[in-house]
């Protein structure tokens, strides 16, 4: 039984983690903005603010900066987090080569082409003995 909340407990963590899953923690977020707006005008519905808020035509009025903590909003996936790439400095630049334009280049492998029988052999199906 502890085996199986372990992997239920780190199999959650991942996916809400690293895939669009986690934006439903957000959730709370939602409820108490609609209840801001409700404050503010008591006829809206939960309908009514979804459409406001998710339709193409969303508002962008005072509270733009709260809009956007709400889920399914801005998508983040943080795997993309986990790769590091250093910015290049402008001095640690590749050097260019200038290939005159008179030159041709063959794009031909005119070297030798190595073959073993006995590589090749690796790749055969299976012998009965």
């Amino acid at each position: 039984m502890m085996k199986k909340s372990v992997v239920i407990a780190l199999l959650s963590l991942y996916l809400l983690g690293t895939t669009p899953l986690g934006e439903l923690l957000k959730f709370p977020v939602l409820i108490e903005h609609f209840t801001e707006h409700k404050k503010n005008n008591p006829k809206m519905n939960f309908w009514d603010f979804l459409c406001l808020h998710y339709s193409k035509n969303s508002h962008h009025g005072k509270d733009l900066d709260r809009d956007m903590q709400l889920p399914f909003k801005v998508l983040s996936h943080n795997t993309s987090d986990l790769a590091f790439f250093p910015a290049a400095d402008a001095e640690s630049e590749l050097p260019v080569k200038n290939i005159p334009a008179g030159k041709k280049q063959s794009l031909v492998y005119t070297g030798f082409i190595y073959t073993s029988i006995y590589l090749s052999s690796i790749w055969q199906p299976p012998k009965t003995c």
